[in-house]
């Protein structure tokens, strides 16, 4: 069922660096959530986001808000990115694109379909600035992202499925919709 604003997200187990079987509300915990399905630890795109979020998680935390990211790679890859990075957020393994395929977050039908100017600009950070390499590929390499943002109770405040695989919010625009501001 495609999630859209009003909706309720139903409970499911879910996988994370740390643990194998995870009820979702507990990792919500009463708290305002940013829920984000990107490509898999590997791809570049979704790293140059993932550090990102990284970056400005701070600003997320103060304003109350969390945020959780729901990626296509094994638990495994995720654990030892963990352990290197120090992330301040969950991230859900999800290689069976289980709840992908639950929340219909869809893929584009051909690679040029996740192409776009704010896609292009990602990936030259990855390459230029941040000197990123590919991983390993997991999942459906077309895979495109989605955002939810949650209220504490699972409620859906807003919801966005992107159309590129640059589509996913900055942590500028977290902050403001955490604060009241949507989009």
């Amino acid at each position: 069922m495609a999630l859209k604003t009003g909706d309720i997200i139903d409970p499911f187990l879910c996988a994370t660096a740390e643990q194998e079987q995870v009820p979702f509300y507990t990792l919500l915990a009463g708290k305002p959530t940013a829920l984000i399905f990107l490509r898999h630890y590997g791809c570049r795109l979704s790293r140059v986001d993932i550090l990102d979020y990284k970056a400005g998680y701070g600003k997320i935390a103060q304003a109350g808000g969390q945020l959780i990211l729901v990626l296509q790679s094994v638990r495994q890859i995720l654990k030892e990115a963990q352990k290197e990075e120090a992330f301040p957020f969950v991230m859900i393994s999800d290689p069976e694109q289980e709840l992908y395929r639950r929340y219909e977050v869809g893929a584009a039908e051909t690679m040029e379909g996740i192409g776009s100017p704010s896609a292009a600009e990602k990936m030259r950070r990855a390459v230029e600035e941040l000197g990123l390499r590919p991983g390993v590929k997991e999942g459906n390499p077309c895979q495109l992202p989605a955002t939810f943002l949650l209220d504490g109770d699972g409620l859906v405040l807003w919801a966005h499925y992107g159309t590129d695989g640059g589509d996913v919010p900055d942590v500028d625009t977290l902050v403001k919709m955490l604060n009241g501001g949507r989009q």
